[in-house]
């Protein structure tokens, strides 16, 4: 990905990170950008930085997270249209019970 010049206008999940739509992964990334540009603004708020080098500071912690996002829904998406039969299967035995049991699927999901 090649670097662009930091202006007033940002880009911040799909818009920056396209990918597929497997498991919430999008509006995940959008979330960690929207907080990262969220902490530059307050900084650039309280004067403890200037606009762009906030910013551009805000744009630098994107990528990593956004291509692990973009990797993650990819290999999702890989396993979830296998056409094994067991690795289906053994998927839905352990997604039933975390989807079911709040405290593990706190533990799995992180929600």
């Amino acid at each position: 990905m090649k670097p662009w010049p930091t202006t007033n206008v940002t880009l911040l999940g799909d818009a920056i990170h396209p990918m597929l739509p497997v498991g919430g992964l999008g509006g995940n990334a959008a979330l960690y950008d929207a907080n990262a540009l969220r902490r530059a603004l307050t900084a650039v708020s309280r004067s403890e930085q200037e606009r762009l080098p906030a910013l551009a500071a805000c744009k630098r912690s994107m990528p990593k997270n956004g291509f692990a996002a973009v990797q993650a829904a990819t290999l999702y998406l890989r396993l979830a249209t296998l056409r094994s039969r067991t690795i289906r299967a053994a998927g839905r035995t352990f997604f039933r019970p975390c989807g079911a049991v709040p405290p593990l699927r706190r533990a799995v999901c992180g929600n």
